[in-house]
């Protein structure tokens, strides 16, 4: 958007309005250039109370803000308020605190601040919250991004101008320069740590770091921009006294958007209960109907229109596994009686082709089959017998026939086992793994989930076993989205009474999660692997994930919900017949550094969700006040990619893809610490 086109084609009557979003800092950047003296004149009306100012084009308005030496001093006084990361965000309680720094690392491929040009956001004295505006809102100039706090920083000469043609003199404007340069320096870390400020301990080579996570602004304010336009879903995260927050909350009235994405889940029911359910019906119908298939299917006609190539390869890539595993749920229930070797005369006769791999005839049955049932779906109804189409389907019977029963080699690595824990339900926990994500399970507390169970682990049978990966499962999510009641935490002194005060209400939404969990723990030898049991596992499991109470099912309903395998694919047939309404969190190679590439992956492949997939550095680690370790290092939280895989695809993927592909585990350096595939794989 340009500036000079907006006051040309805008009413009177709304332009001061149209002004006041253009230059709010959750729209896109407005264009200055050619219209500098307007934007000017619009920067410096805006440090007026609303209610002062109609105008916000008034020269003489903007005229007497820069007579008025007070009203000049406090604006500039609110420049060494300015941030990149916002520490009161969202807890108000942190004061005379500020955060100038850049991500020190930039080389990972994750959505940060490193990916956007430098802005500036404010939290201070809400009293003062017009001032700050001048020389803190941003614009687009000569293609850049800026604000009047840089420029002048820099004494640039053709603002210097602008500000001597408002009846400034030219001496007056670069001592203000001076002033602005003096209090924005490139970086500002506090040496204090303040007590609402958390801290969260990351082990990095045998030793403990701790890092506080900031919000970054510049990321906040594109986030803002994106869900606003529809390219990402969002929800909203209400601030009570969003003024105290800072000037991005405030603007948007106390209402934050955030992105807003869940695990794929569904109704569950187990194979198993499917093939108890019907002895007669052959093919799982209900895995056909979906929406998913349907989209998947308009891809591969060729009916779906993109705009680049890749955007094409992208989406028939991601479209083709869909099919394939829809049409290994539709098959499921023929696959395991032929797997289960107990055929008779009075089988189907697709159990009998199958059972001798007669494939040719069994895919032109099959086609025949499944376009007969397609045709009488409401979602595949259009796509029953379609020219482009039939060919597909006939390759992809044919895939699935072949992979169905794909005998895998052992699967050897000395001192490894795997602890199965089954059923396992979360209550009350974190929802919003960061400041930027709601209704993802946290990834990174799974690290901290494994590195508890570890240290429990050690205290019982020594130093001699390490966890090194995990999997995670998630069966069902709920999200709990309301305010909560604050514990009271301090007293007010009334006369000889003391009365407990609650601190002010905030929004956090909260979870409760049911999951399995699959633990790849290595052994120092086999003596330790041997002390591995049941019991002493049960007595090592954590009790806390995210934040929130972990417990075991009941006893009631399962006793032995925590196993130990010695050999993979043991365990691999325990988890292959787990619910099809969940799904496995896997680590993907898919990067992403914007929220544009997100919103198109997202798009392109309908399995993947975005993720708190760790945090950057802001700073070398240091010793600091407040610490709860030696070294301390504030760090930005940023956002990633996971595939949510369903039990099916898992199955079909086999056990040696989900050993080498499905685990978690933390990738520690001082610059990064990101949740990244296992490194641990199977040859």
């Amino acid at each position: 958007m340009e500036l000079n086109t907006l006051l040309q084609n805008t009413p009177i009557k709304e332009l001061t309005q149209t002004l006041r979003v253009a230059f709010a800092p959750y729209s896109e950047y407005i264009d200055t250039t050619g219209s500098e003296f307007q934007a000017l004149v619009v920067l410096i009306n805006l440090t007026y109370k609303r209610k002062d100012i109609k105008d916000l084009t008034s020269m003489s308005a903007a005229k007497a803000v820069l007579r008025d030496e007070q009203h000049l001093k406090t604006c500039i006084d609110e420049v060494k308020w300015y941030h990149t990361h916002n520490l009161k965000y969202p807890d108000i309680r942190v004061s005379h605190q500020r955060l100038l720094a850049q991500v020190v690392d930039d080389g990972h491929r994750v959505v940060s601040s490193s990916r956007y040009p430098a802005q500036f956001g404010w939290s201070h004295d809400s009293a003062k919250i017009n001032h700050a505006k001048l020389f803190l809102r941003g614009f687009i100039w000569r293609g850049e991004y800026v604000c009047l706090a840089q420029l002048l920083a820099k004494q640039e000469g053709f603002w210097v101008e602008q500000f001597s043609e408002l009846g400034l003199l030219k001496k007056d404007v670069i001592t203000v320069c001076e002033q602005i340069a003096a209090q924005l320096p490139n970086e500002d870390l506090p040496e204090q740590i303040s007590n609402y400020t958390p801290q969260l301990l990351i082990p990095i080579e045998h030793d403990y770091l701790s890092v506080s996570p900031v919000v970054s602004h510049a990321v906040l304010a594109v986030m803002q921009t994106a869900t606003r336009s529809g390219l990402l879903k969002r929800g909203i995260i209400e601030h009570n006294r969003p003024v105290n927050v800072g000037e991005l909350p405030s603007a948007l009235g106390g209402r934050v958007n955030v992105l807003k994405y869940f695990v794929k889940t569904y109704s569950a029911t187990t194979v198993n209960n499917y093939y108890s359910q019907d002895e007669q019906r052959l093919f799982n119908v209900s895995l056909l109907n979906s929406k998913t298939l349907s989209e998947a299917l308009l891809v591969l006609s060729k009916s779906k229109p993109f705009n680049t190539l890749r955007q094409k390869r992208l989406a028939r890539v991601a479209a083709i596994k869909v099919l394939r595993t829809a049409l290994y749920g539709w098959l499921e229930k023929l696959i395991k009686l032929v797997q289960s070797e107990t055929i008779n005369d009075s089988d189907s006769e697709l159990v009998k082709l199958l059972a001798t791999k007669e494939y040719k005839q069994l895919e032109l049955t099959l086609s025949q089959e499944l376009n007969k049932q397609m045709n009488g779906l409401k979602y595949l109804k259009r796509y029953a017998y379609h020219p482009k189409l039939m060919p597909i389907l006939k390759a992809q019977l044919s895939y699935v026939l072949s992979h169905q029963n794909n005998q895998e080699g052992e699967l050897e690595a000395e001192h490894i086992k795997y602890v199965h824990c089954q059923n396992l339900r979360v209550y009350n926990a974190e929802a919003m793994p960061n400041p930027y994500i709601m209704g993802m399970p946290s990834i990174t507390a799974l690290e901290g989930l494994g590195h508890q169970f570890q240290r429990k682990l050690q205290k019982l049978v020594g130093s001699g076993v390490h966890v090194i990966g995990v999997a995670v499962y998630i069966r069902s999510y709920q999200l709990h989205n309301h305010k909560q009641l604050p514990e009271p935490n301090k007293l007010k002194k009334d006369g000889q009474k003391r009365e407990p005060l609650r601190s002010a209400i905030m929004q956090i939404p909260k979870c409760d999660i049911c999951f399995d969990l699959v633990f790849r723990v290595q052994t120092k030898n086999q003596a330790v692997a041997n002390d591995l049991s049941e019991n002493l596992l049960k007595a090592a499991f954590p009790s806390r994930y995210a934040g929130g109470t972990l417990h075991p099912p009941s006893l009631y309903v399962q006793v032995d919900w925590c196993q130990v395998y010695a050999k993979p694919l043991a365990l691999f047939e325990r988890i292959r017949s787990l619910p099809k309404g969940g799904s496995w969190l896997y680590p993907t190679s898919v990067e992403v550094s914007s929220f544009e590439e997100l919103a198109e992956q997202l798009t392109l492949r309908p399995t993947m969700r975005p993720a708190a997939l760790g945090y950057l550095a802001l700073e070398e680690p240091k010793p600091r006040q407040g610490s709860i370790t030696q070294l301390h290092c504030y760090v930005e939280p940023v956002i990633g990619l996971l595939e949510c895989v369903d039990a099916v695809t898992a199955r079909l993927s086999g056990a040696r893809h989900f050993f080498n592909h499905g685990f978690w585990t933390m990738h520690c350096k001082k610059a990064s610490m990101l949740m990244k595939k296992s490194k641990f794989e199977y040859d």
